[in-house]
């Protein structure tokens, strides 16, 4: 008798160590799924506001132009944030190939404000932004907007004023 009560006990220990495996791994996959909600950037839209101030990609005469704003959806901002001015002018396609998603160009006139709205693909990590200055040298032309910044601020503002691209994180 003693014995079967051994062998019931053990039977009895052996299956709750089985089924609270499960229950561990349950638990697991609700913390690491809650996790990801509140840290990962789930964006499902890129909403970015232009803001250009009246004076503007001046010429030598302080004549202001619109200039071209061209913005790209990156799985990775490595290769745009190490390129040349020249190089993602003339064969962007090319240098961010392996790392682009998708890519916009918007002319913004002197104080005007463009608003761009585009689906954000899952694997984005962040979004590239040049201005194509007529001078580019005291330019401050090129930007990298991380994913998260979508989730502080929708939809993100970028100010774009004489020869700069600035975000503007004021509102």
């Amino acid at each position: 008798m003693a014995a079967w009560i051994m062998r019931c006990t053990v039977a009895a220990g052996v299956a709750l160590a089985v089924s609270a495996c499960g229950t561990w791994q349950s638990v697991k996959d609700t913390t690491v799924d809650a996790t990801r909600a509140v840290f990962v950037a789930k964006v499902k839209q890129m909403n970015l506001m232009l803001e250009s101030r009246a004076m503007l990609n001046q010429n030598g005469q302080g004549q202001s132009l619109p200039v071209v704003i061209r913005i790209y959806q990156l799985k990775d901002a490595k290769a745009f944030a190490e390129a040349s001015y020249a190089q993602l002018l003339n064969d962007d396609r090319a240098l961010l190939k392996a790392d682009l998603l998708g890519s916009t160009d918007a002319t913004v006139a002197p104080g005007a404000t463009v608003k761009l709205s585009a689906p954000m693909p899952d694997d984005a990590q962040s979004v590239g932004v040049v201005g194509f200055f007529r001078e580019q040298k005291s330019a401050e032309w090129q930007l990298v907007i991380p994913k998260a910044q979508w989730k502080k601020t929708d939809p993100v503002r970028l100010v774009v004023n004489g020869n700069r691209l600035e975000l503007d994180g004021g509102r």
